[in-house]
């Protein structure tokens, strides 16, 4: 959970100019995600007020990076950070957050950046309160009341969940509580998706934007695109749409059909025994 730092007074550019806010649309005021290309995806960021819903596969740890993006941001911000967890992370929120959100200045000393963090950050553990496995009425009066709390202290949560340990009516139920949902998905290196997709040695897995933030409308707007890729990058992760390579697909075409096949009856999805050009 992270809280901006300011008051609002009735002037409407006193929220624009607080570090690590922004001026949204219908008047909103947009906090960073933490990775530009979810801000992106999120058309600038989470309203403040908002709920995000991070539903886990369980095979990959993408969930624990993005809240890591999401709290680092917060650090470097100057705003007050709320980290709840069943277990707590060994080092604390500390720990958890990158080394990188621990100073502003790289030639700070260690001692320097520690007083500075105790001092920026107020670290709340709460174990096992939100998060009881086999009790999903818990889960989803945690939801309930939690979006109540950062509606009253215009703040912005994230909420990861283990989506395979839920039945799919009870996910449902958790979409419609929450204003922003993503769904992680992993791969296997030997699937279609990662075999046609370029530069697939980056593929990690799979992001699924299932529903965009949507305070103040009517319903939630629908996204333009629903699947994304989450590659690996040098120092980063990086999240795009997904394309698939022509090449690649073009010859896993000509190797599922044969490879006497003409390039023409592939394209034009002639049957398999085609042997005339315009026999197709």
């Amino acid at each position: 959970m992270r809280q901006g730092s300011f008051v609002r007074r009735g002037a409407a550019g006193a929220a624009a100019a607080d570090p690590g806010t922004r001026p949204g649309l219908h008047g909103q005021t947009l906090l960073s995600s933490g990775h530009p290309d979810l801000d992106r995806l999120l058309g600038g960021g989470l309203p403040l007020g908002s709920l995000l819903l991070l539903l886990e596969d369980g095979w990959s740890v993408h969930h624990a990076t993005l809240l890591r993006y999401f709290l680092a941001e917060g650090a470097a911000c100057g705003q007050s950070l709320m980290l709840a967890a069943a277990p707590p992370p060994a080092g604390g929120l500390a720990k958890f957050v990158p080394a990188q959100a621990k100073g502003r200045s790289a030639d700070k000393d260690e001692d320097e950046g520690k007083e500075q963090e105790e001092f920026k950050l107020r670290i709340a553990w709460q174990y096992r309160r939100y998060i009881k496995t086999g009790q999903p009425g818990a889960v989803l009066r945690a939801l309930l009341q939690l979006k109540a709390l950062v509606r009253d202290r215009r703040c912005t949560a994230a909420v990861s969940v283990p989506a395979a340990l839920f039945s799919q009516s009870d996910v449902a139920r958790m979409q419609h509580i929450a204003d922003c949902v993503i769904a992680l998905e992993s791969v296997a290196d030997d699937s279609d998706i990662v075999r046609l997709a370029p530069d697939s040695a980056s593929v990690a897995g799979l992001l699924h934007l299932c529903k965009l933030p949507s305070l103040g409308t009517i319903a939630p707007p629908a996204p333009e695109v629903a699947l994304h890729l989450i590659r690996h990058r040098r120092r980063r992760l990086a999240i795009s749409p997904v394309e698939i390579d022509p090449e690649a697909e073009l010859a896993e075409a000509e190797a599922a059909s044969g490879a006497g096949r003409s390039v023409a009856s592939v394209l034009c999805g002639g049957p398999p025994a085609a042997d005339k050009a315009m026999d197709f």
